[in-house]
């Protein structure tokens, strides 16, 4: 085989490669939003194939089943969410406004997406996702309700927040709140019912 070949033939390699990894994170985003929107039980592997414009064959093979898919997805958005509370961390020195900030994602997402978080969603029906897929939303909640708790305990230190507040017991209600009110709100259409709740659980820090 000439170089020539050899190039041609790596360069096809190369762009195969390139689609199949493009293709996976388009099944990824179309998965996510499926469940951040209707859950888990509320699609089917042919609903992600006429969203990407390919066989549900196709589908198994990036994802041989959809435990794979959601166990995938799962991990990305916590990932993804760990890194986008990393820079409120890293941009937003008080510790009031970063807790805005992280409230600022929930109302994100369900005001510009009509979508919830999608840890949320997989947790409220947990008595049907597989567990290793619960796994994946249980270390997010983990890890959030330990960065909640760690900016609450800075607050503390500068004088920001309250001192009798407790930490790790106000982390839990905070998540927990802006969860419920996160499902709440987009049941009722009613957005503003989750920005109410946020500034609500904000204000009893102070």
């Amino acid at each position: 085989m000439g170089l020539s070949e050899g190039l041609r033939n790596m360069a096809t390699k190369t762009k195969t490669k390139t689609n199949d990894i493009s293709k996976a994170d388009e099944i990824l985003e179309v998965g996510q939003e499926l469940i951040q929107t209707v859950g888990y039980d509320g699609f089917s592997y042919r609903d992600i194939a006429d969203r990407v414009g390919i066989k549900s064959a196709s589908v198994h093979y990036y994802f041989p089943a959809k435990t794979d898919l959601a166990e995938a997805v799962a991990k990305q958005y916590r990932i993804e969410f760990a890194e986008r509370v990393r820079e409120i961390s890293a941009n937003t020195p008080g510790a009031l406004e970063r807790l805005e900030e992280f409230a600022g994602i929930f109302k994100d997402t369900l005001e510009n997406l009509d979508r919830v978080c999608l840890c949320g969603m997989l947790a409220s029906e947990s008595s049907s996702v597989p567990d290793k897929v619960s796994a994946q939303t249980r270390m997010f909640f983990s890890e959030q309700q330990d960065w909640i708790s760690q900016t609450i305990a800075d607050g503390i230190d500068d004088g920001t927040i309250s001192a009798t507040t407790q930490p790790n017991e106000f982390a839990k209600t905070f998540l927990s709140a802006l969860e419920g009110a996160m499902m709440l709100a987009r049941s009722m259409e009613q957005p503003e019912h989750l920005r109410s709740v946020s500034n609500q659980m904000i204000a009893l820090l102070h």
